[in-house]
């Protein structure tokens, strides 16, 4: 996971350039949109009736984790969960992974 005070420092030193100071605070912003996210994901997917669940996003897509069902997810349950994804961040479907774990 990245660390946001570098990022922090960066944005906020006067011995930074501009340019530097832009990057650190765009950096900071999607580290901060992306948080938002993974929340959303996270709280529509316990509120479809999984036990636990946690969601990553990064530049490589989405992975959601979510507590085994006591039949194991099925494929309508990965589908619902890819709904979700798919309406909150934005990404295609290929860049989405759900994991299934005890």
């Amino acid at each position: 996971m990245i660390s946001i005070l570098p990022l922090t420092r960066t944005a906020e030193s006067a011995a930074s350039t501009e340019e530097a100071r832009t990057a650190a605070s765009t950096g900071i912003q999607v580290m901060a949109d992306n948080a938002v996210v993974e929340s959303r994901i996270e709280n529509l997917v316990i509120a479809k009736g999984y036990a636990d669940c946690v969601a990553f996003v990064n530049d490589n897509g989405v992975n959601v984790i979510v507590a085994k069902t006591e039949n194991g997810l099925a494929d309508t349950d990965v589908a619902k969960i890819r709904d979700i994804v798919l309406s909150e961040a934005q990404v295609t479907a290929d860049l989405i992974k759900i994991i299934e774990t005890e």
